[in-house]
């Protein structure tokens, strides 16, 4: 019949915009940080490269990265000269294609670290990220996962054992903690503004930090500080009474804290530290990691997160997504550069000056598209085709086009979801994704007109990223039940 032609070549044009934009997984470009060893200012070794776009293997992620995030660590990567195959970890974006995967679907808007996320894509297995809280954008997600896992974990294993399970929700019972007081020994940066929220959503009666300036003790406050020192007048441990912590975590490491603390500290309470260098590298569970003339039932820890990261990561961002959701976590985001200006993001964060270590608050952001700008497209060679199909779908979906605006289509999963979803946004998302972003087609369609166009088993096959199957949809929409 008529009708059933029409299925047969709507099948076969989207069919051949689809096999194109598989071809441009390993033949689209992006941009990507490369560096090699230096120091501030960075701007003699930190380059904007052009590579090919990673292709990603079975149960990993090719994620459009739409922002991620400086760190400390990163910038120390980029002057011991990690950075001359990728840098980066922190990341949200949303996931253009996933071979074989069981817990994503193409279209996910996701959070949570991979390798050399200083690019306009990146891949990561599916097992390691974690669905994009839904309160924050994504230049606010793409700044916590590294500093919330760490503060996270670090916190949980004040009362438990590396490798064990993580104690879930509060590690501090009400019944063990009854005045619970917990000191942070740098306030006002990523790790510590989670850790002091934490705190506070866990039962922590006093939080004391140490901070600096009044905008940053009005900062920590603010997130559930109640004693407040400012660092250059004076040190955290040498105005806390006697017996009056119960929890010590040491987010800043310098060396001979825990002797300092160890006076503070209640018996049976815990001194934690987040190593960096020596004490991160070895492990050592003795001095100058920890105290060597420790209070009698006082735990010492030199915690290493690396175990908790690798097992423990979807767990950790679930959770903090939750904590999210429920109103006890925000963000704070100091500066945002773009990925043309890394050099000056990591000059900004390096300090000394306005911006470095000690000195801003919240964290420092990266976008891998200024704000308002179209992001990169996979486009390819087999672009007629991509039209073509284009044209199949405006007059399947018998709505009329418009000029593509690229940022839309990475938001139209949002606006999918409203209460009129034959959107303008959702149009843009049909149209432009053949051949482009065409596994968001797939999202697209099915909410718009499940039954039209091409059959619903093509559009899962589009959805994995499943050309196999695409092969055989020509053949399958002869008849309606297949």
């Amino acid at each position: 019949p008529r009708q059933l032609q029409a299925l047969d070549m709507l099948a076969f044009i989207a069919l051949a915009g689809v096999q194109a934009a598989s071809a441009s997984l390993s033949a689209a470009h992006m941009r990507a940080v490369r560096a090699a060893a230096c120091s501030a200012p960075f701007t003699t070794c930190v380059r904007i490269a052009n590579l090919s776009v990673p292709t990603p293997s079975a149960g990993e992620a090719l994620i459009f990265i739409d922002a991620s995030s400086i760190n400390p660590s990163d910038v120390d990567t980029v002057e011991a000269g990690g950075c001359s195959t990728g840098c980066g970890a922190d990341f949200s974006g949303i996931v253009i294609a996933c071979p074989q995967c069981t817990r994503l679907r193409v279209g996910d808007h996701i959070w949570g670290l991979t390798s050399a996320s200083y690019a306009e894509y990146a891949v990561a297995h599916e097992s390691t990220v974690a669905m994009k809280p839904p309160l924050l954008d994504f230049l606010e997600a793409a700044t916590v996962p590294e500093v919330g896992l760490t503060s996270l974990f670090s916190l949980k294993r004040t009362t438990s054992t590396p490798g064990s399970a993580l104690p879930a929700g509060s590690p501090w019972p009400e019944s063990n903690y009854s005045n619970l007081t917990v000191a942070i020994t740098a306030g006002s940066g990523g790790t510590g503004a989670i850790a002091i929220q934490l705190a506070k959503a866990w039962g922590a009666r006093h939080i004391a930090v140490a901070a600096t300036g009044a905008q940053g003790i009005a900062y920590v406050r603010s997130l559930g500080a109640t004693f407040v020192t400012d660092y250059k007048d004076a040190e955290l441990f040498d105005v806390l009474p006697d017996n009056s912590v119960d929890i010590v975590y040491d987010n800043y490491g310098a060396e001979g804290t825990a002797d300092k603390a160890m006076r503070a500290i209640r018996p049976g309470g815990v001194y934690l530290l987040l190593p960096h260098g020596q004490c991160y590298e070895t492990g050592k569970q003795a001095p100058p990691c920890i105290s060597g003339a420790p209070k009698a039932g006082v735990r010492q820890l030199n915690y290493a997160t690396r175990l908790d990261f690798e097992r423990n990561a979807l767990e950790g961002l679930d959770e903090l997504s939750r904590l999210f959701g429920d109103g006890a976590l925000t963000v704070r985001i100091d500066k945002a550069f773009a990925l043309a200006d890394a050099a000056a993001a990591f000059n900004y964060s390096a300090g000394p000056g306005a911006g470095g270590v000690g000195s801003h608050l919240g964290k420092i952001a990266l976008r891998m598209t200024t704000e308002g700008a179209n992001p990169p497209v996979l486009a390819t060679s087999g672009s007629h085709a991509a039209l073509t199909a284009t044209t199949a779908l405006t007059r399947c979906l018998e709505v009329s086009p418009s000029p593509l605006d690229q940022r839309s289509l990475l938001r139209c999963s949002n606006a999918l979801e409203q209460p009129s979803p034959k959107s303008e946004c959702a149009l843009q998302c049909s149209l432009a994704s053949i051949g482009v972003y065409w596994a968001c087609a797939a999202v697209c369609i099915e909410k718009l007109a499940p039954n039209s166009c091409i059959t619903v088993g093509c559009l899962a096959a589009v959805a994995t990223v499943d050309v196999a199957c695409l092969m055989r949809c020509p053949n399958a929409t002869t008849t309606r039940a297949q």
